[in-house]
């Protein structure tokens, strides 16, 4: 069972409290704070970020794949901008109307196992839709072609969207509705995929686990960043994403606290 990392406390789906500060008041002499004579060190053990990885994405202004397999994109539109460490074109910006990355035309399968990462940063003056997807036909509630779509709103949260042939318009998972991107500022997400329960991770807090396997279709797909080729406005991604990775495999919390704080 998948428990948060970065030791923070479980956050469910439908709540996202913070604990509050506890202010304690001191009074009197304050006693007197010794150097120590000699420190005690824990080797930390070497975390494998590239165990699994389908494809790593760091957005440096470009769509160059620097995982094992180079599968490297292509930009449209989508302009460069400093990322969470103020590293300029670190990141890409994408407008919320057209923009869109083509990161691997013949697209990867993405099933069973898998992981997906990234860093986002919304914009609080606009909704977001669509951040990530699999090939998927704007406006199409029972596609032709199953798809996967991962979007975030500000009235409905983070979530993840299968479109399959079997209901009548696509399978929904992952809704977090009290979970908002819209402060600004730099968030690490991460999809974690075990046994098809999806688990969702929001800068190392878990906020959401699926009380049902999610069924993704069959790939691989054509995937897409930021918009659906010729699809409207309103379902365009208004924001900026980085350091987006792939994995063939469901990523265990050490690798989630390593990615979510990594600069």
């Amino acid at each position: 069972m998948l428990v948060a990392g970065c030791g923070t406390d479980t956050v469910t789906a439908s709540t996202a409290t913070t604990p509050p500060t506890e202010t304690v008041a001191t009074t009197g002499p304050q006693p007197t704070v010794l150097e120590p004579t000699s420190v005690a060190t824990t080797e930390t053990p070497d975390i494998d970020l590239d165990s699994g990885l389908l494809a790593h994405y760091p957005l440096n202004g470009d769509a160059v794949d620097a995982g094992p397999s180079a599968r490297h994109g292509e930009v449209a539109g989508a302009v460069p901008i400093a990322d969470r460490d103020g590293r300029p074109s670190g990141a890409l910006l994408f407008d919320g109307i057209d923009d869109l990355v083509t990161l691997d035309d013949a697209g990867f399968a993405i099933d069973g196992d898998f992981s997906i990462t990234m860093w986002v940063k919304g914009n609080p003056y606009s909704d977001h839709q669509w951040v990530l997807l699999s090939d998927h036909a704007a406006g199409e509630c029972q596609p032709v072609t199953e798809s996967w779509i991962l979007r975030y709103t500000a009235e409905a949260g983070v979530f993840f969207s299968v479109y399959d042939q079997t209901t009548e318009c696509g399978s929904h998972f992952g809704y977090g509705s009290l979970v908002s991107l819209d402060d600004d500022e730099w968030h690490h997400l991460a999809l974690v995929a075990f046994d098809g329960i999806l688990t969702i991770f929001l800068d190392c807090q878990e906020i959401l686990v699926g009380e049902a396997p999610i069924g993704l279709p069959n790939g691989p797909h054509p995937l897409l960043a930021g918009n659906q080729s010729g699809a409207p406005e309103s379902t365009a991604f208004d924001g900026a994403l980085d350091e987006l990775r792939f994995y063939d495999r469901s990523i265990d919390l050490p690798v989630i606290d390593a990615l979510c704080v990594e600069h």
